[in-house]
């Protein structure tokens, strides 16, 4: 994680813990939360290069649970 492997980094976390699986996805997303309001310069920089970090927000909002923090950002790209 510390690398910007966050994928990698959650894929694996389940095995440590659930609590530090929910730290890696909260750290994810505020990762993709800071690259949506960075605007589209930095998005050729992205870890998935050529998708919307909003997108994945979204997603991973709803694996949180965080349902209204994914319908909001889905309402503000629209």
């Amino acid at each position: 994680m510390q690398l910007g492997n966050y994928e990698d980094a959650m894929a694996v976390a389940p095995k440590v813990s659930m609590k530090y699986w929910q730290k890696c996805l909260e750290r994810y997303r505020q990762h993709l939360s800071n690259e949506m309001t960075q605007g589209s310069s930095n998005a050729a920089l992205s870890l998935n290069k050529g998708s919307d970090p909003s997108e994945q927000y979204i997603e991973y909002s709803i694996l949180s649970g965080d349902y209204d923090a994914a319908a909001e950002t889905l309402e503000n790209t629209r």
